[in-house]
């Protein structure tokens, strides 16, 4: 059976412009904004008496773009290292709030 409806796709009357969305791309890329994620971007633009578009409208724009990689400044991940192994063998001879890499001798 066939569609027989004859409505047109209708496009909403608010959809953003390219120049809006061109404004999206070059807000998120700019050194000031660069390493920030859309929900941070949109209160600093509103802070300053710019609105340029919703934070979704800015999530789907980065979308589509493929600008939604990790955008925050980290440091370099430290290497962790496992700390020194301890073993008590009689009560009261090691005491630590965590005992993960504590070994009990339990003697049989």
């Amino acid at each position: 059976m066939t569609d027989k409806r004859t409505s047109t796709i209708k496009r909403p009357p608010n959809r953003l412009t390219e120049l809006e969305r061109q404004r999206i791309i070059n807000t998120v890329n700019s050194t000031e904004y660069g390493h920030l994620p859309a929900s941070k971007i949109v209160p600093k633009l509103l802070d300053n008496g710019i609105w340029i578009a919703s934070e979704s409208s800015f999530y789907r724009v980065m979308k589509a773009h493929n600008l939604l990689t990790h955008r925050e400044k980290v440091k370099s991940a430290k290497p962790m290292k496992k700390p020194r192994a301890l073993k008590a063998v009689h009560a009261n001879e090691v005491y630590t709030w965590d005992i993960t890499y504590c070994v009990l001798g339990v003697q049989h």
